[in-house]
């Protein structure tokens, strides 16, 4: 078992808010049965790599209160913030079990808890009246996040701005090639509608400058 002090760090890259996720944390080890653990947790930039947050846990699964201890620091009032969130189970096949959080606000299992802008503490995103991602993005804003994901998943940084990754080794150049056409048309969709977009932006702010900047 590892002691508070055997502390690793871990990378998640950021997209639009800071979530934790208890599925991910198992697959990271994070959440297993019967030890104490602490660490870091990162949120990455996609396209630089840069870390953009980070938040500090200690995980104690020893007891029949299983909790882990977040800290970090709130952006702009730079307040550092103590928070402990309860742990539950529910049984797999063989005896394995699958490891959630308790929403603090509803006391609610859940797998992803959320800190949204300007809030304090993570919750549930039935507590912070959280929409899906896809429920909110704009057809350019899906077609960029699929090119995006095809890349990331190739192996690239994720950005379009990048040549377009390699085949990885192994993979069939049937598989290789189907992506990087879905990709191409995803990157096409996205580059044509932000023009649009563009054209629209620009037809809106010169006709404010005309009313403003006319002879009454």
């Amino acid at each position: 078992m590892g002691g508070f002090n055997s502390g690793r760090w871990h990378d998640h890259w950021a997209k639009d808010r800071r979530q934790i996720d208890s599925f991910r944390w198992m697959r990271e080890g994070i959440l297993r049965d019967a030890i104490t653990h602490a660490g870091r947790w990162e949120w990455r930039d996609w396209e630089t790599g840069a870390v953009l947050w980070w938040l500090n846990y200690a995980v104690d699964t020893t007891g029949n209160s299983r909790w882990v201890r977040l800290q970090y620091t709130l952006a702009g009032t730079n307040e550092t913030v103590i928070c402990r969130v309860a742990l539950l189970t529910t049984p797999l096949h063989f005896g394995s079990v699958k490891w959630w959080f308790r929403c603090a606000g509803c006391r609610r299992r859940a797998r992803m808890l959320y800190l949204p802008s300007g809030q304090k503490y993570f919750a549930c995103r039935r507590c912070y009246r959280l929409g899906h991602r896809t429920q909110r993005e704009d057809a350019g804003g899906r077609a960029r996040e699929k090119a995006r994901k095809i890349r990331l998943r190739l192996g690239g940084s994720g950005s379009l701005m990048e040549p377009f990754p390699w085949r990885p080794k192994g993979q069939w150049l049937k598989t290789y090639v189907g992506l990087w056409e879905k990709a191409d048309a995803a990157e096409e969709r996205f580059l044509n509608l932000f023009g649009a977009w563009i054209d629209r932006a620009e037809r809106r702010v010169a006709a404010l400058l005309q009313r403003r900047c006319s002879p009454q």
